[in-house]
């Protein structure tokens, strides 16, 4: 950040952004990558398949609840190491 900007937002009375350590910028890329495959798995096309299928309609949705428990997981390993929320939500 400039120098500029900083003295202006010094003056406004905002705090000084910290840098993050080397585990919250590993906390923070984990919750991007795990959003990122849940992401993609939801835009995963399962047309070409048959509805009734009861062992693919088992997996997608045990697969949904381990991509969305992973997230979670990440989420909460990003708050322990001190991401704050904001980066945190805007990195989904």
């Amino acid at each position: 950040m400039p120098s500029s900007v900083r003295a202006r937002d010094a003056d406004r009375g905002a705090p000084a952004a910290r840098p993050m350590n080397r585990n919250q910028r590993r906390a923070l890329e984990q919750v991007r990558d795990t959003c990122a495959m849940l992401h993609s798995f939801m835009d995963t096309d399962f047309v070409d398949t048959d509805p009734g299928d009861q062992p693919l309609e088992r997996v997608h949705s045990a697969t949904f609840h381990q991509l969305t428990d992973d997230l979670l997981d990440a989420v909460t390993a990003a708050e322990s190491a001190g991401v704050p929320e904001h980066l945190i939500f805007d990195s989904m």
